[in-house]
């Protein structure tokens, strides 16, 4: 049973959800998490990478703008660019 308050157990189970490809769960998993833990990039980040295997562009840019927001590592900007340039 996954600790209610507790963001890395949803964000461990969205981080299965991932690896087994069902990224509709994972997504839900990491939003559980992100609600419990809103300054945390990573979360955002491996939301993002969710919502651009399901195609949801838009979301997909939310959350790497939110990760680049909250961090200043080069890496969340160029998956921000890169989700940007797909919805052109």
């Amino acid at each position: 049973k996954i600790a209610p308050d507790y963001y890395i157990s949803y964000q461990y189970v969205g981080l299965l959800f991932m690896k087994k490809g069902d990224m509709l769960k994972a997504s839900k998993a990491f939003s559980k998490a992100i609600s419990l833990n809103p300054s945390n990039a990573e979360l955002y980040c491996s939301l993002g990478t969710c919502f651009v295997t399901l195609e949801q562009k838009s979301n997909a840019v939310s959350a790497f703008e939110k990760a680049a927001h909250l961090s200043p590592l080069e890496g969340y900007k160029t998956l921000l660019k890169k989700a940007k340039n797909e919805m052109k």
